[in-house]
């Protein structure tokens, strides 16, 4: 029983062997086949790259040229892209003049039928052309943006101009800013509102409506600011003061001046006559305020007794 357990223990041990010495064969069989196919696949892969490499330097000049005709075409596209950009530009464009005429009543139909003939409109006036005297009168001018030029030296040819100025304010990255910012909150308002329709709490609603408002007002804000800044630039502004060159003229008739004057002077006396009584009135009214501490005064100075004046030395 003893020699049969040997011999057991010892097949056992020689079938283990065997078994190791069969897996490192199996291995290195493997390892030596993938060698095999990794330098078939790095030779392909060379012989591709290098008929890549050729027929990338055989295609050089014809695409160097259709770059270049493409470099053409892209810079053209850019000057295009920016004159557009340039035209686009929201400009707000102001101007004020004063010039001297010969008539401020003949220059002011002249200047509101310019404004009219240039698509403008009058927006204000101040002063008045029949003033006798020296009128003065100044109009606000609504103009094109494109006409401004032409009507600020129409305006000029009217006379002489003392005082002139313009500016200019680009107001495009404003307005659009003002799009974006309202394109954004638009957004937020509709999230809002699907929010508002899956609450389920009262107070989560009116929350929810709290900052819908407050969204929409903001909106409001921006979109007015944003139209009135195109308004602007739309339509420049012009203020143009009228005035008339002296002339030598006769004193204003008026057939009532007598009457006038004498309504003007008793006025003026019944002003002083009721101011005094005014002023009578209060000191009658305030009487023992003012009489009392004065008696108190005067009967204070006379019982007070009178220092004797010191006799002067004899005259030796």
């Amino acid at each position: 029983n003893l020699m049969q357990k040997e011999v057991s223990v010892l097949n056992i041990k020689r079938n283990t062997a065997i078994q190791w010495v069969s897996v490192v064969l199996l291995s290195l069989v493997m390892v030596a086949a993938g060698c095999g196919k990794g330098q078939q696949g790095d030779s392909a892969s060379s012989v591709n790259a290098r008929r890549m490499s050729d027929s990338m330097a055989a295609a050089s000049p014809a695409s160097g040229k259709v770059m270049a005709g493409s470099g053409e075409s892209s810079s053209s596209e850019v000057q295009a892209s920016l004159d557009v950009t340039i035209q686009n530009r929201q400009i707000i464009r102001k101007g004020a003049m004063t010039v001297r005429v010969q008539s401020v009543k003949e220059a002011e139909k002249k200047v509101r039928s310019l404004s009219k003939s240039l698509g403008g409109f009058i927006s204000g006036s101040q002063g008045s052309a029949e003033e006798e005297g020296k009128p003065t009168l100044t109009l606000t001018l609504r103009l094109p943006a494109g006409k401004f030029d032409t009507g600020y030296d129409m305006i000029g040819e009217l006379g002489y101009v003392r005082s002139e100025h313009s500016t200019s304010d680009d107001v495009t990255e404003q307005i659009v800013d003002a799009e974006a910012r309202i394109k954004t909150m638009k957004a937020e308002e509709e999230s809002y509102r699907e929010m508002m329709k899956q609450a389920r709490k009262v107070a989560d609603s009116l929350e929810i409506r709290n900052r819908i408002s407050q969204v929409r007002q903001s909106i409001e804000s921006l979109d007015a600011q944003r139209r009135s800044l195109a308004s602007l630039a739309a339509y420049s502004t012009l203020d143009v003061t009228l005035t008339q060159d002296a002339k030598v003229g006769t004193a204003q008739k008026d057939p009532n001046w007598v009457t006038q004057v004498w309504g003007d002077s008793t006025g003026a006396l019944g002003g002083i006559i009721r101011g005094l009584l005014t002023a009578g009135i209060w000191i009658v009214t305030f009487f023992p305020l003012w009489v009392i501490p004065l008696v108190v005064w005067v009967v204070y100075k006379r019982a007070k007794p009178k220092k004797n004046a010191p006799t002067p030395p004899p005259i030796s």
